[in-house]
C-alpha cells in the first residue's frame, strides 16, 4: 500500500502489518507464510510494528500471536507522533543551519565536508567518486531499488576492474536483483557481501575520498555528508573494513 509506505513504513512492514489485519491471532510463521516476508525480517518487521503501537503481541508458551490494533485510532495515533517527529527534526536542524550560517567564514581554510540531499544527488557522488579511484573502492548499505539503473552501476564497476582498483561491496538485500548484480560481479572479480540494512551508506575512494549517507525515516530526504579530509577518509575506510569482516557471505 502506498499510503503506508508514505507514513514510513517499510515494504516488510506493510506486508506483515495486512497479514495482522487479515489474520489476526496469527504467529509469527503464519505470518511470514502469508505475507511473503522472510522468516529472518518478519520478527524485526513485528517488532518496529508493535514499537509503533500499530500492533499488539500476545504472549504465549508455545509461540507469541499479533494482533492489529483499533486501524483507525493506530494510524491516527502513529501519524501524530510521526508529525511531531518531523517538526521536531525540522526544528533542530533550522536551529542548526541558522548556527552555521551565523559563523564567519574562514577563507583559505579546508572545508572538512560538504551536505547534500536526496537521492539523486547520492547517485551523482557515486559517479564522481569512481572516477576519482585509482586503488580502491568501497562501498556499503546498498540495496537496488526500482528507480536504480542497475547496468549503469555495473557499468561503473567493470570501468574500474579494468583500470585494476580493487572493489569490495556489502549490499544490504537478498532478492533477484542482487544475486545477478553478485554473479556479474563474480565475473569480474569483484567481492560482494551482505549485511543486515542500517539507516546508512558509506563510500570509500582510495581512503581519501569518503560520503556518508544517512537514512532516517524522520527526515523527507536522504543527507549526504562527503568527506573531503583524507584523515577523516581513513577513518571511514577503518570503519568499512570491520564492517566487512562482520558482514555474511553471499
Amino acid at each position: 500500500m502506498n499510503n503506508l509506505k508514505q507514513l514510513g513504513l517499510t515494504g516488510y512492514e506493510i506486508k506483515a502489518y495486512e497479514a495482522v489485519v487479515r489474520q489476526p491471532q496469527s504467529t509469527a510463521a503464519e505470518i511470514s507464510a502469508y505475507s511473503q516476508v522472510p522468516p529472518t525480517a518478519v520478527y524485526p518487521a513485528l517488532k518496529s510494528l508493535e514499537n509503533k503501537k500499530l500492533i499488539t503481541v500476545f504472549k504465549n508458551e508455545q509461540a507469541n500471536t499479533y494482533e492489529a490494533n483499533d486501524i483507525k485510532l493506530a494510524l491516527t495515533h502513529y501519524s501524530k507522533s510521526l508529525i511531531q517527529r518531523i517538526q521536531e527534526a525540522k526544528e533542530q536542524a533550522t536551529a542548526k543551519l541558522q548556527e552555521i550560517y551565523q559563523e564567519p567564514i574562514v577563507r583559505n581554510k579546508e572545508v572538512p565536508v560538504k551536505i547534500s540531499f536526496g537521492k539523486e544527488m547520492s547517485i551523482k557522488l557515486f559517479e564522481t567518486m569512481a572516477q576519482q579511484a585509482t586503488k580502491s573502492f568501497q562501498i556499503m548499505g546498498w540495496k537496488f531499488s526500482h528507480k536504480t539503473n542497475i547496468f549503469d552501476v555495473l557499468k561503473t564497476i567493470r570501468q574500474l576492474r579494468k583500470q585494476e582498483v580493487k572493489v569490495q561491496m556489502i549490499l544490504t538485500e537478498r532478492n533477484k536483483k542482487t544475486k545477478f548484480f553478485v554473479e556479474e560481479c563474480k565475473k569480474i572479480q569483484v567481492d560482494c557481501k551482505f549485511k543486515k540494512p542500517e539507516q546508512y551508506s558509506i563510500m570509500i575512494a582510495d581512503e581519501k575520498y569518503s560520503k556518508l549517507t544517512i537514512k532516517d525515516e524522520t527526515v523527507s530526504e536522504r543527507v549526504n555528508i562527503t568527506i573531503l579530509n583524507n584523515h577523516l577518509s581513513k577513518g571511514f575506510a577503518s570503519w568499512f573494513n570491520s564492517l566487512w569482516n562482520e558482514a555474511e557471505e553471499f
